[in-house]
This record gives C-alpha cells, sequence and structure tokens, in this order.
C-alpha cells in the first residue's frame, strides 16, 4: 500500500476567484479550497 501524500498549493492574490474591485469580491476571495486527488 502506497503511503498517502499531502498537496499544498497556496495561490493568494495571484488566483483570486473573482476581481477584487468591492467589498462583497473580497468576501467571496477569502476562501479556502482543498483538492483531494486520488493516489492511484
Amino acid at each position: 500500500m502506497e503511503k498517502e501524500k499531502d498537496l499544498l498549493d497556496a495561490f493568494g492574490e495571484i488566483a483570486p476567484s473573482v476581481c477584487n474591485n468591492s467589498q462583497d469580491e473580497h468576501r467571496i476571495n477569502r476562501r479556502v479550497e482543498v483538492w483531494i486527488q486520488n493516489g492511484t
């Protein structure tokens, strides 16, 4: 059985979900995304 591997990529200001022109857009960009990939 293979050992699980943790992978973390942080994009910060280089990859916002939406523009940062308003308070609502700032709120949308304050997020945490967790992607889980099967080890196969």
